[in-house]
């Protein structure tokens, strides 16, 4: 490994802006996951919804929340579903291009990497309609991490060989306070939590901060 690299892994969604300010992009999300819920479940657009309210109050978002409920099975019906969901235009959902965000980002003097649960192709049109893309070095997605998810330890084992690096190189920016703290256990100690004015107690090893300006 190199030990003259420092890298930032920055979060997508909920990160590097937030979604509730972009409710294009909601609706097209939520409306996507209500559809892919419903085709899979064969109920009704209404019952899927329903269905859906209740998977996130229990186990988080999608597509993780349908895994841990078991309504996705397999690696297969995993990759249907985060192809399904994210297969839309961003660029009529709203998003526009940040120059706050690009100036700050560009002061940070260590590799930039996206690390997100989506696809690469959604990824790079956030980043584009953003104005960021050209600050990051890679994105790595669900799917170079053989889809499995932020909250666990594999994850981190399979970052870690991706990129060649050791983890106390690794600075990891995110707006789940649970991706973190596991995150931390794999030897990621300096963990930066976006919280959005958020007070949930956390672990003195992490940093928190109410945007990712403050970074």
């Amino acid at each position: 490994m190199q030990n003259n690299r420092k890298i930032y892994l920055i979060d997508l969604d909920n990160c590097l802006y937030k979604i509730k300010d972009v409710p294009g992009l909601v609706n097209t999300f939520e409306t996507r996951i209500t559809a892919w819920l419903a085709n899979k479940l064969g109920c009704s657009i209404n019952n899927a919804e329903k269905e859906k309210v209740k998977l996130y109050k229990k186990f988080g978002g999608a597509p993780r929340c349908l895994v841990r409920a078991s309504i996705i099975k397999n690696k297969n019906e995993l990759i249907n579903c985060v192809d399904f969901i994210h297969d839309f235009n961003v660029s009529a959902c709203g998003i526009d291009k940040n120059l706050n965000l690009k100036q700050k980002l560009s002061e940070l003097d260590e590799e930039l990497y996206l690390f997100t649960s989506s696809y690469v192709k959604y990824a790079k049109q956030m980043l584009v309609a953003l104005g960021v893309l050209d600050l990051f070095s890679d994105i790595i997605d669900i799917s170079k991490v053989e889809y499995s998810f932020k909250d666990e330890t594999i994850t981190y084992t399979k970052i870690f060989s991706l990129l060649s690096i050791s983890p106390n190189k690794i600075t990891m920016v995110d707006d789940s306070l649970e991706n973190l703290l596991v995150a931390s256990r794999m030897g990621i100690k300096k963990c930066v939590w976006v919280n959005h004015g958020e007070t949930k107690q956390r672990a003195d090893f992490v940093r928190s901060i109410t945007s990712i300006m403050d970074l």
